[in-house]
């Protein structure tokens, strides 16, 4: 740490990995909280949080396989069309009933799949890895992004429409850095504030297994 400081570049230097580690964990923290967010039924619709059977879950032939991607295809194609089946609506202020909205995902590339990787896995061993990969079952071609990721309350995956689910990171304040008793130490501090969740008027779904 001491000759760390010894320079002006040496200390931007350090600066700069302290600040990179600490990003590091406020992105974790955050990744955490949105898959909470994602796997909450209270963020979606009613018709919007589909729910299946523990065995239609457990994906153990080509034609299970084939039925979850099929139903996964279903939902992204009518995400394409003008409903209130998607979206919870809105609020008025100081009111706790939902208004229904008319919407639909922007384009049908916008949307992005989160899916959890023990089911991925099972799709790829029951159906993927036998077919080309231009299927239209295939989530890799269809989708604008495929997410890997191990959620909550039994969900099995997620439907979004890219602009659903935000968030942003709030830092006025930079890097601070007070001295410390003895040997011209110096600590530092990077605090931040993230405001975000899912927008309640897109379109969201998501698969559970009862």
């Amino acid at each position: 740490m001491r000759q760390a400081l010894q320079s002006p570049a040496h200390e931007a230097t350090l600066i700069d990995r302290l600040v990179d580690s600490m990003k590091t964990k406020a992105n974790i923290i955050i990744n955490k909280k949105l898959v909470e967010i994602i796997s909450d039924k209270a963020n979606y619709k009613d018709t919007a949080w589909q729910e299946i059977k523990t065995d239609e879950a457990t994906i153990d032939s080509q034609d299970k396989a084939i039925a979850i991607l099929k139903l996964i295809k279903k939902t992204y194609n009518e995400m394409d069309e003008i409903s209130t089946a998607y979206n919870k609506g809105y609020q008025k202020p100081g009111t706790t009933v939902w208004n229904d909205v008319l919407t639909n995902c922007e384009t049908p590339q916008s949307k992005v799949l989160t899916i959890d990787p023990e089911i991925l896995d099972s799709l790829e061993i029951y159906f993927l890895a036998d077919v080309a990969r231009d299927s239209n079952l295939n989530p890799y071609k269809i989708f604008k992004k495929v997410i890997v990721k191990k959620l909550e309350n039994n969900v099995l995956a997620t439907i979004h429409d890219e602009k659903s689910v935000v968030y942003r990171i709030i830092n006025d304040e930079g890097v601070k850095e007070t001295e410390t008793l003895g040997g011209g130490m110096k600590k530092f501090a990077y605090n931040i504030e993230v405001v975000g969740g899912m927008i309640p008027f897109t379109n969201s779904w998501a698969l559970v297994s009862k």
